[in-house]
């Protein structure tokens, strides 16, 4: 901090205490036993108080004396750490007494330094325009006692006339400079007249001194008396001092104040009469750790600026910007990242080095045209960024041996945020060169942001899972679909189960016709059923066998980790079988196939032995039937094909209730499907939702998240690519409503597709049925990122593409400012040539203000609206003395500053009057 101290970075926050009292004060209570004692004990004690402490006004109430005997000390080479002493002269106003306890306001004005204004002229021009009478002889009617300028000496003899005069009962100090002081008061006129206010104007005094109130004695005078004299007594003041107990209490009497509608510019000050000390290790030291009211140390006000009077009169017009009242130094946050921070930047000029300071707060590049203000900012750009496009930033060497120090000590390449001059209109405006590129720009600025990165991340892998999920099950139901396929064209030849059952009708009726030899109903029944038994055991027994062939030769793979059922090793296995091992399969490990196969196959061998023990019963039961049938090999004939027929019949009822069981299995994943599809807005809408209370923050720009519908990714990816225009007019239609299907329309169309309808008829370029099916089915969902961006525009919501290019150049940088993560400096290139003056004063103040509050802001301008309503710390004037380009800088306090922004901003101190007189602004 110290170090810092010594390069001047424009306007720094430092505390201030301007009511301070000296011994020669009546009413201080400074240690020592002699006035030589207390004054050393209180220059040691000002000499000690925090090092934050810069500037102190003394106030010894009327009088001048113990401003001057400071100043002697402070000539003298003491009080090496207070940058500024300025005189206070305190008054107690006449008027203001209908108050219960009868206080009488206090009225303090602030005058400049000495090299400003000069003691002699404070003394002649004012303190000498004060005079005072009274009359305290009871048989003098017309008579005055006591009348003259007000003195030392002068208040010494009222005070004695007082005394000798009051019932001794009635005294209340014997200290006769006290008791002249007490009852020496004056009206406020008499004030504002001795300064220059109200008749003959002082010229020697203008704009040299700040007027400030006392608060706590203003709140004690009732709104009951005079509420317009008391409004007009706070609000004609420039400040109000308070010496409150701690600073939230001063921070609730801003709030009070404001409340009131009264003049809220509080200056927190210690009224010290004293300094608190403590005994360590029987050393008195001095103790501003845990002060008390009218400690010296225990008030003090933060305020940004040089260290000079001007700096107290840019609080009288800035106040917010100005003043904090806290324990913390304002500057902490920052100073406890230098890392973050540009130092100051170094360059030479022929043979000359040069460097310019930098502020952590906003730094304002001013200076006539060709100055070498964006010569400035484009060198810190390249030092840092290096050439590249987005922004665009390339080599400049109009500045010799350029290097950037950044507050951590170092001057390696770290990162700035750079945004060029002009580089808002040619992306905004439409006939902005790279107004082509403002989407991708947007897009690119909102997905820096990480919610918005993690909200588009969500969603592509819900989109992916759902696709994955869809894709399988169109496999499926296409499979499950050639399936059943595959069995119509089974059953068409095979007819139908009726026609069998008619067939075998007639066939027993023939064998009735042809008689029984030894051979009854029963045993007819019996050998048809035992027959059509023993061949549909000889069928099962034979794929059991092959069943176990096929599970041993897969079992014996010592590598099945990967297998799945659709893989050619499970050729040829049954149906019952393959449906078995299906249930199971996708959730065992390669080693749990291993013994479930295993187990398959105990149980399959098992099954064989079972079916052809069962096969030999039924043989041994058949056999004496067949020697009786052997007597009739007509009937045996008849017989053997009834079997056959029966045998017929039960094939195609079991394809028949495959084929019903498929179709429903069919409509299942049809349905499936189709709800999976349904669920992709679902999802996203959801994710849309996190999303909505997220971005709050943003000063001109709101966001509308909505979920969009792409037909035009519908017509390209599915439409035009895989339907025959003739069969697809039901197709087309959502083309021209812009809309998606209901799930009714969806399960349709998905059939229709499988189904080969004429209605749905694909392109025999298009490709098969699943890619068509894929192709549907894809999510044409989305975020709208871009179309979110809302501008507000008073109570309306303005969408980007409708916005003005100022208000697009706004919305811009409020992104830019609001999503950025980097907490690094921002470098902005004249922005006022993107934006209206009225959005300059309302809009990209705030904007720069906001974004302060977080990082360091470089910043050229030629606009004295944002250089002045944003307050700028450091202003940094550029001048171009032929091919010699050279800087300076400091606050806008600062008298040269002034006069810079006067000449280059203001085109000159006659041109601004004369625009001031001529819109009717006269002071």
């Amino acid at each position: 901090m110290e170090d810092e101290q010594k390069y001047n970075r424009g306007s720094e926050w430092s505390k201030w205490d301007l009511h301070v009292h000296t011994p020669f004060s009546h009413t201080s209570e400074y240690a020592g036993a002699t006035e030589e004692e207390k004054w050393e004990s209180f220059i040691k004690g000002l000499e000690t108080l925090p090092k934050d402490i810069k500037v102190i006004g003394i106030n010894d109430y009327l009088f001048l004396d113990g401003y001057k005997e400071v100043l002697k000390y402070k000539d003298a080479g003491r009080l090496e750490n207070i940058d500024l002493i300025l005189p206070v002269v305190e008054f107690r106003l006449k008027e203001f007494v209908g108050h219960e306890q009868l206080k009488k306001i206090n009225y303090h004005v602030i005058f400049a330094e000495r090299s400003i204004l000069d003691l002699d002229k404070i003394e002649a021009q004012f303190l000498s325009c004060f005079r005072s009478s009274c009359n305290l002889d009871s048989n003098d009617v017309e008579g005055v006692t006591w009348g003259g300028v007000v003195t030392r000496e002068s208040l010494i003899d009222l005070g004695n006339h007082i005394y000798e005069t009051t019932p001794e009962d009635k005294r209340e100090s014997d200290n006769p400079f006290e008791i002249g002081f007490n009852n020496i008061s004056y009206s406020i006129d008499k004030l504002k007249e001795c300064l220059g206010e109200i008749k003959e104007p002082n010229t020697y005094l203008k704009n040299k001194y700040i007027k400030a109130i006392g608060k706590a004695e203003w709140e004690d005078f009732r709104w009951t008396g005079s509420p317009a004299d008391k409004k007009d007594i706070i609000n004609n003041a420039h400040v109000v001092f308070s010496a409150s107990l701690d600073v939230e209490q001063a921070n609730k009497n801003i709030g009070s104040l404001n409340s009131q509608q009264a003049n809220a510019r509080l200056l927190h000050c210690s009224d010290a009469h004293t300094i608190k000390k403590i005994e360590d290790n029987g050393v008195a030291k001095f103790d501003f750790t845990n002060t008390n009211p009218k400690d010296l140390g225990h008030c003090f006000t933060w305020i940004k600026g040089n260290t000079s009077f001007e700096t107290l009169r840019q609080v009288v017009v800035d106040y917010e910007n100005r003043v904090l009242i806290q324990e913390r130094n304002p500057s902490e946050s920052k100073n406890s990242s230098p890392e973050l921070f540009i130092d100051r930047m170094e360059y030479k000029q022929g043979i000359e080095s040069h460097a310019v300071y930098f502020n952590k707060d906003i730094n304002s590049v001013i200076g006539k045209r060709g100055a070498g203000k964006s010569v400035l900012l484009k060198h810190i750009a390249f030092n840092v960024l290096g050439e590249q496009e987005q922004p665009d930033v390339k080599k400049i060497s109009k500045l010799q041996d350029f290097k950037i120090h950044w507050c951590d000590g170092t001057s390696e390449n770290k990162f700035v945020e750079y945004i060029p001059q002009n580089y808002l209109s040619t992306i905004t405006y439409e006939d902005g060169d790279d107004y082509y590129k403002r989407d991708e720009m947007l897009k690119a600025r909102l997905f820096n942001n990480d919610l918005f990165k993690n909200a588009d991340i969500s969603k592509n892998e819900a989109i992916d899972s759902i696709e994955l999920k869809i894709n399988a099950k169109v496999k499926d139901t296409l499979s499950l679909h050639r399936q059943v396929v595959d069995t119509v064209n089974q059953l068409t030849p095979l007819g139908k189960a009726e026609d069998k059952d008619k067939a075998i009708k007639i066939k027993q009726e023939e064998i009735n016709k042809l008689g029984k030899i030894n051979i009854t109903n029963e045993d007819i029944e019996n050998q048809t059923k035992y027959s059509s038994e023993i061949e549909s055991l000889s069928r099962e027994i034979k794929l059991l066998d092959q069943d176990v062939q096929i599970i041993k030769n897969i079992n014996n793979d010592n590598e099945i980790s990967f297998i799945t059922v659709d893989d050619e090793a499970f050729f040829g296995l049954s149906q019952t079988t393959l449906d078995l091992i299906e249930k199971q399969i996708e959730k065992l490990s390669s080693k749990e196939i291993k013994a479930y196969l295993g187990s398959l196959l105990t149980e399959l061998t098992n099954k064989i032995k079972s079916k052809k023990a069962r096969k030999s019963a039924v043989e041994k039961e058949l056999s004496p039937i067949n020697e009786k049938l052997q007597q009739n090999k007509t009937i045996e004939k008849i017989l053997k094909e009834i079997s056959k027929l029966d045998s017929e019949k039960k094939e195609i009822e079991k394809l028949n209730k495959f084929v019903q069981e498929s179709n429903e299995k069919e409509a299942e994943l049809i349905n499936e499907v189709v709800d999976f599809y349904l669920s992709f807005k679902d999802k996203i809408d959801g994710i849309v939702q996190t999303l909505r209370d997220e971005f709050s923050h943003f000063t001109f720009i709101t966001f509308e998240f909505t979920v969009s519908y792409d037909v035009s990714a519908y017509k390209k990816r599915f439409f035009d690519t895989y339907i025959d225009g003739r069969s697809g007019e039901h197709f087309r239609k959502f083309i021209d409503e812009k809309r998606d299907f209901s799930k009714v329309e969806l399960i349709k169309f998905i059939k229709d597709i499988i189904d080969d309808a004429d209605t749905a008829k694909l392109k025999t370029t298009g490709g098969d049925k699943e890619s068509a099916l894929v192709a549907l089915l894809s999510c044409r969902y989305d975020i709208d990122f871009t179309k979110s961006v809302k501008y507000k525009n008073g109570e309306r919501l303005v969408d980007f593409e409708n916005m003005t290019g100022g208000q697009k150049a706004m919305a811009l940088l409020d992104l830019i400012f609001n999503l950025s993560k980097s907490t690094y400096p921002i470098i902005i290139d004249q922005p006022e040539n993107d934006i209206d003056v009225s959005g300059i004063s309302d809009d990209l103040k705030d904007l720069i203000l906001k974004q302060k509050e977080r990082r360091q802001v470089i910043i050229a301008t030629h606009s004295p609206n944002l250089l002045l309503l944003t307050d700028s710390e450091n202003v940094i004037v550029a001048e171009n003395e032929g091919i010699i380009i050279k800087y300076h800088n400091s606050g806008i306090e600062d008298k040269q500053i002034q006069e810079d922004i006067i000449n280059i901003l203001e085109g000159g101190r006659e041109a601004l009057k004369k625009r001031m007189q001529k819109i009717g602004i006269n002071k």
